[in-house]
């Protein structure tokens, strides 16, 4: 057992190729467990759009050893939670239980991990809820926009498509094409058990790997071997009979692994990332023109994706438009001061210290930095980081993204607002 002590938390090599990371909280009465796998909807084929998010239904669907309603059942008789998430760069699947739990918990989730069943009835019935679930996030279009927008920028390749994945894919799916997907991906090399609570580590370690040893000997391994995308310019604008006007512009921008997303983080809270955000104060409380205005920073492996995205009635969304060029204009001549700085770091830390209180966003911490950086970045150097960052930097992120030549737009409304968008131009 050679364990890396990192203040309160540590990091572990397991037998077979896992990795262990763990939060020891000596006063926590909970505890919060995950096992990520290093496999996302971005490492599916073109055949496979959305395998990854089927995977992780089947999963909770039953094992050799419990059925479905059986995961449900002990889950409740502990009075814990049990879930699942996917991503672009990762899928994992997590529960919070009392820490007088945790071997049980550990036993569950390395039994839905390591022994999915893939029935074949439930696979059918599976199939009619994901495909309902793809056409409930097409009649919604405030959730749709983000879709569309995605597919804009980053073309139809398995980056830029849903991560609930492709209709027709699903349709023509069988549960041996699932099966196969997950054999493949769901192995120790590409398995993260990431843990926070407490739970002394030494009883961590060794329950951990009671758990998942037998599996870990009879598993090869495929691990993703991924390219990075390439971001196109483009327009994608969907005409639909409805009563709002939903709006998202951005490009790419800054990875994990690149300095500058420290300030664009910072750059990005006070540009729309809150409600004392520039965007949010000058069009949505001093003009009134639209009840959401925002933007977003995503960060992934190799990239980033910054956004800016609203929603309006048909009338204001001509105005918002015009605004929203004139804001930008004038952030990328020098319209941040330092007091918006401050304010963000103030607000960075704030968000930080209250997430911190949480085992389940300690346990997702440690395993996105574990994915991402091979280690558990102290939160130490995290507020030293976003500390150094000077308004000179700021300045440098906004002339760097604010380029409107690499921007993409998409946008969904009625016909007469649609027309017009035709001949609106980004300027900034």
């Amino acid at each position: 057992m050679n364990g890396v002590v990192i203040s309160m938390q540590k990091r572990y090599e397991l037998p077979g190729g896992s990795t262990l990371v763990l939060n020891y909280a000596k006063y926590s009465e909970t505890v919060s467990i995950g096992f990520w796998v290093k496999i996302g909807s971005r490492d599916e084929l073109n055949n496979e759009f959305g395998f990854s998010h089927f995977i992780e239904h089947m999963l909770f669907k039953g094992t050799r050893k419990r059925s479905g309603s059986g995961i449900a059942f002990e889950v409740d008789g502990m009075g814990g939670e049990i879930n699942g998430a996917t991503s672009k760069e990762f899928t994992y699947y997590y529960i919070n239980v009392a820490r007088d739990y945790f071997e049980k918990g550990i036993d569950i989730l390395s039994d839905i991990f390591f022994n999915a069943l893939f029935d074949d009835a439930d696979f059918i019935k599976e199939k009619n809820v994901v495909i309902d679930e793809l056409e409930g996030s097409k009649d919604d279009p405030e959730e749709y926009i983000n879709d569309l927008f995605s597919i804009t920028l980053w073309g139809e390749s398995s980056f830029g498509m849903p991560v609930i994945g492709s209709r027709e894919v699903i349709e023509n799916s069988e549960v041996k094409h699932l099966r196969n997907f997950y054999r493949r991906y769901y192995c120790p090399a590409n398995l993260v058990v990431s843990v926070s609570g407490g739970v002394d580590p030494d009883t961590v370690y060794k329950t951990v790997v009671k758990y998942i040893d037998e599996y870990c000997k009879e598993k090869d391994c495929t691990t993703a071997k991924r390219n990075k995308p390439n971001a196109r310019i483009k327009r994608n604008f969907e005409e639909r009979n409805i009563e709002q006007f939903y709006f998202i512009m951005g490009r790419e921008s800054y990875s994990y692994g690149d300095r500058d997303r420290f300030p664009m983080i910072l750059f990005n809270s006070i540009l729309g990332g809150s409600f004392s955000s520039v965007l949010f104060q000058e069009i949505r409380e001093k003009l009134g023109l639209c009840y959401s205005i925002s933007s977003t920073y995503l960060i992934y492996s190799d990239v980033g994706e910054f956004t800016v995205g609203f929603s309006a009635s048909p009338k204001n969304a001509p105005k918002v438009l015009d605004v929203l060029n004139n804001v930008l204009k004038k952030i990328k001549l020098g319209g941040i001061g330092l007091s918006d700085l401050e304010r963000a770091k103030k607000r960075f830390y704030g968000n930080m210290m209250l997430a911190m209180e949480s085992n389940e966003w300690i346990m997702s911490r440690m395993a996105v930095n574990e994915i991402m950086y091979g280690r558990i970045v102290p939160i130490e150097e995290v507020k030293r980081r976003v500390t150094d960052v000077v308004m000179d930097d700021i300045y440098r992120v906004a002339e760097d993204t604010l380029d409107s030549g690499f921007f993409s737009m998409s946008s969904i409304g009625p016909v007469k607002v649609i027309s017009k968008l035709k001949d609106f131009s980004l300027e900034f």
